[in-house]
């Protein structure tokens, strides 16, 4: 009995992020439990319509899929939110902002929640933006209104070791890693009309191997190109020195595409 309780406070809490140790527990039987959950969770939409009508202009049908009350933000969370809205450049109605916020907020709170009570054996992990769960409120607030004694830990990351830890229980410190020169063709890209090259460096790899502005890269080496995803993918772990075969096409004046292949050596 004691063997299984301790488990049971073990599990039965919500981590915000995993601690090693939660890992050690979890078992594999859970996952597509735990896929269809975390599937549910992302989910349970806010209707569209919110950001035109508001909350209390919703129609009927919209509101209902929302929590039925929706707690208003304390006065830290509403001054966090006034510093994050006065970064948009586009500006607007800040207690709308703010509506949305605490929308979003309770509706994953009371998400979570659903789950747990289904499963009380079991804990849970949140994936949300630092603003949704930063200094316990927002979503963590919320949760704990509606499961009263519910063990909860917040974990953000940081850039250094003795960052304030006001804001979280944990944080997660991330050493610096110098990562390796990587290989340039010397070019920028227009992708309004297919992945074109908009400019060539004098004297990079692309000028030397003949591309120029207006050129339609059709492929790297055996990858189709035809974003510019593609295009960043392809060469993100190629190195200074590495040889490539550019496909590409060019159109002459009025005359008709012409398809060309080209081999370059990135540089650095």
């Amino acid at each position: 009995m004691a063997d299984s309780t301790q488990h049971q406070n073990k599990t039965n809490r919500l981590w915000w992020f995993p601690p090693a140790r939660w890992l050690a527990e979890y078992h594999a039987a859970w996952l597509p439990g735990d896929i269809i959950a975390g599937v549910t969770l992302a989910a349970y939409a806010i209707p569209v319509s919110l950001a035109y009508a508001g909350l209390a202009g919703l129609p009927p049908a919209d509101r209902a899929r929302l929590p039925e009350h929706i707690a208003d933000p304390d006065a830290k969370y509403r001054d966090r939110l006034r510093k994050v809205f006065d970064e948009h450049p586009a500006g607007g109605d800040f207690d709308r902002f703010v509506e949305v916020q605490s929308i979003w907020d309770e509706t994953m709170a009371e998400s979570v929640t659903e789950y747990l009570k289904a499963h009380p054996t079991k804990g849970m992990i949140v994936l949300a933006g630092e603003g949704h769960i930063g200094y316990g409120s927002s979503i963590p607030d919320r949760v704990r209104r509606r499961i009263p004694g519910i063990a909860t830990a917040v974990l953000i990351p940081a850039d250094k070791t003795n960052a304030d830890l006001e804001a979280a229980d944990y944080l997660l410190v991330s050493a610096m890693l110098s990562l390796p020169p990587s290989g340039k063709m010397g070019v920028t890209m227009d992708t309004a009309n297919g992945v074109r090259v908009k400019s060539v460096s004098p004297g990079s790899a692309a000028a030397k191997a003949g591309l120029r502005p207006g050129d339609r890269i059709t492929g790297i080496d055996d990858h189709p190109i035809s974003s510019l995803a593609d295009f960043r993918l392809t060469l993100q772990e190629k190195k200074p020195g590495d040889q490539l075969r550019v496909s590409f096409e060019r159109t002459e004046k009025q005359a008709a595409p012409e398809q060309m292949t080209v081999q370059l050596i990135l540089q650095k």
